[in-house]
């Protein structure tokens, strides 16, 4: 359930959630970033990269208590339906770069999905 990613889940493992996704289609809304490894020479660094640039990014409902949760699903792949799913991937961390300090939120990377009945 979203609500329970939200409070137990633990970045880089497994989750399924199930739940109603809606995409979040405006930029200006969504500004969260996602930590890409560079490689130079001997020495990794780690650059920002939006979320919205590199992923479709929906809000997934909880029908029994409303709660969302964020999904990301690989840009360019079949947008996922506004209907009862079950998405499974990997907890990832989603940091605003404005606010590194405060910590980051979490993200569902979807690796694929099953439609409900």
């Amino acid at each position: 359930m979203a609500s329970e990613a939200n409070g137990i889940g633990i970045v880089s493992s497994n989750a399924i959630i199930t739940g109603i996704p809606k995409m979040i289609e405006s930029k200006s809304d969504f500004k969260g970033y996602i930590l890409i490894p560079m490689l130079a020479g001997k020495v990794t660094t780690f650059i920002p990269v939006p979320i919205i640039d590199r992923y479709d990014v929906y809000e997934i409902r909880d029908e029994k208590s409303s709660d969302t949760f964020l999904i990301a699903h690989a840009k360019g792949s079949e947008k996922l339906p506004e209907r009862k799913i079950k998405v499974a991937g990997v907890l990832k961390e989603l940091k605003s770069k404005k606010d590194e300090d405060k910590g980051s939120k979490k993200f569902l990377e979807v690796n694929y999905f099953l439609n409900l009945p």
